[in-house]
């Protein structure tokens, strides 16, 4: 047996279901901060994406005996995180909308650079990023959902189609729905 690192998640589990507990925390290790860091970007701040990440861990914790080790356990995951943070955006609807990155404390965004004192083509992609970053903020949920799965997490269609509990043909169109409204915003908003 390998260590930790060299295991695949899917093989993490089954150490774990075998009564390796280390296994489990090695999955926590690995998979929490792009968990974390997805979740922070659907809903927008970072006390509700600890509650989401920690919610997401428990429920997988507790349905890990139903995990199919034949499909892939970051995807099964993530589709607990979804839901998880659907059912929150849901709930939260009538509330304001959440605090955008940089505007609470302690916010993994709230660090800000002076554009002046970069050079010019790290202003260029400083600037770009912001734009991208608030556009994205205006997508609705399932948009955004979409992209960053596939542009930050690096998901395939098929494994996006998992998490939305959608076949591969709605995730693709889902998928080219989303890149249109961003690139709407983008042009929009300059």
């Amino acid at each position: 047996m390998g260590t930790m690192d060299e295991r695949t998640d899917e093989q993490l589990v089954a150490d774990y279901r075998r009564g390796d507990r280390a296994a489990f925390d090695a999955l926590v290790r690995r998979l929490l901060p792009p968990l974390y860091g997805w979740l922070f970007r659907l809903v927008g701040n970072e006390r509700d994406a600890q509650d989401l990440a920690q919610e997401t861990w428990l429920k997988a914790w507790r349905q890990l005996r139903r995990f199919d080790e034949r499909r892939r356990f970051k995807t099964w995951l993530f589709r607990i995180g979804r839901n998880a943070a659907y059912d929150l955006l849901r709930r939260k609807k009538g509330s304001p909308l959440p605090l955008a990155a940089g505007e609470e404390e302690g916010d993994p965004g709230a660090e800000v650079v002076d554009p002046a004192l970069l050079p010019p083509d790290q202003m260029d992609r400083a600037d770009a990023a912001q734009r991208l970053s608030a556009a994205l903020e205006l997508l609705d949920p399932d948009s955004r959902t979409v992209l960053l799965l596939h542009y930050q997490e690096e998901f395939t269609f098929e494994e996006i189609g998992q998490v939305l509990g959608q076949p591969l043909s709605t995730a693709k169109s889902r998928h080219r729905r989303a890149v249109q409204k961003l690139r709407g915003l983008l042009e929009k908003n300059g």
